[in-house]
């Protein structure tokens, strides 16, 4: 949705992808794709903006004595990450509604809360296969095709989630258009 309503984003990251497959051949490969920082830098931001799960929950294994406060969170307690929220906050992230991949470029990343697929020990088991999938799936897309959206509605308002249930899902979905690209 998001390379759709950013059509300059949209040209570049389909700019890097022609550069990239020329230099291979237009073999689509897992080489050439680990080559594609852009795309990774906008799959990065679409999680920061967009993470399948809102938020995450853990168990405290020991008591814990919160800094600065008088505050403990005893053993046991489950504890709720809001992964939507910080990846929201301004404070991390400027202009946090904005689609902006360039704040994934390797300099700009440390310190920031970024946990679309957890973090540390129990860090999701899928996520070097969902983002190559991911990966894989938009090179082979964008190489071939423009979107767009249909329903003009979202280029002027921000995407509204159906925030009820356990995954984030666009209420009314989202619809696109699919051109062969020209050249």
């Amino acid at each position: 949705m998001k390379l759709a309503r950013n059509v300059d984003i949209q040209r570049k990251l389909q700019a890097e992808i022609d550069q990239v497959l020329a230099k291979h051949n237009g073999a689509i490969t897992y080489d050439s794709i680990n080559e594609m920082k852009y795309l990774e830098n906008c799959i990065d931001e679409t999680l920061r903006k967009y993470p399948a799960v809102p938020f995450l929950n853990r168990e405290c294994t020991k008591d814990y004595v919160i800094p600065g406060t008088s505050s403990t969170v005893e053993k046991g307690t489950t504890v709720i990450i809001p992964v939507l929220g910080l990846q929201h906050d301004p404070e991390f992230y400027s202009e946090p509604q904005k689609f902006i991949p360039e704040r994934f470029s390797e300099e700009t990343t440390a310190d920031k809360p970024y946990l679309p697929f957890g973090t540390g020990p129990r860090v999701c088991i899928g996520l070097r296969l969902g983002k190559l999938q991911t990966k894989m799936g938009l090179v082979m897309m964008l190489s071939k095709f423009n979107i767009r959206l249909v329903d003009e509605t979202y280029n002027s308002k921000e995407l509204e989630l159906d925030s009820k249930g356990l995954f984030l899902m666009p209420i009314g979905g989202i619809k696109v258009a699919v051109s062969t690209r020209s050249g």
